[in-house]
């Protein structure tokens, strides 16, 4: 039981990264970062977390990202059905990238949000980024995996 859950922990530390790594650098966030690039290394549920609970929108706000969001939720939903299997997840996620799902929903938010609002996003996503690469060195995955 003990070597199965940490095979489960390890698996999802890998999917963690791999998100991270195909996700990487997809938009440009020259409000947010001085004309640098915002790398996307977050899910969709915890940027609307984020949105929701931290940058504090309004609920016209989040109204209006809702169906984006509901877009991006239903792609990745059909993409994991095509990639049933827990090895081919590396796959679904190098799918999610070349669809453009996640850089499409940072492109509607930074739309849709002030540069104050979409600051607090960008800090948080390179907080994350952070935490992900020190998994990466601490189980000596590279970043391109």
């Amino acid at each position: 039981m003990r070597k199965r859950n940490l095979v489960f922990v390890c698996a999802m530390v890998v999917i963690v990264a791999v998100v991270t790594s195909l996700v990487a650098a997809q938009a440009q966030r020259g409000r947010a970062r001085g004309g640098g690039t915002l790398r996307m290394g977050c899910n969709i549920e915890g940027l609307w977390a984020q949105l929701t609970f931290e940058a504090k929108l309004s609920e016209a706000k989040l109204m209006k990202m809702r169906l984006i969001f509901q877009k991006a939720w239903d792609e990745r939903a059909q993409l994991a059905t095509e990639f049933p299997d827990r090895a081919d997840t590396p796959a679904m996620f190098e799918k999610l990238e070349e669809k453009g799902i996640y850089a499409d929903l940072l492109d509607h938010v930074d739309q849709q949000t002030t540069d104050q609002e979409f600051g607090k996003l960008a800090s948080w996503i390179q907080e994350q980024n952070e935490i992900l690469e020190m998994i990466r060195e601490r189980f000596g995955l590279a970043g391109g995996m």
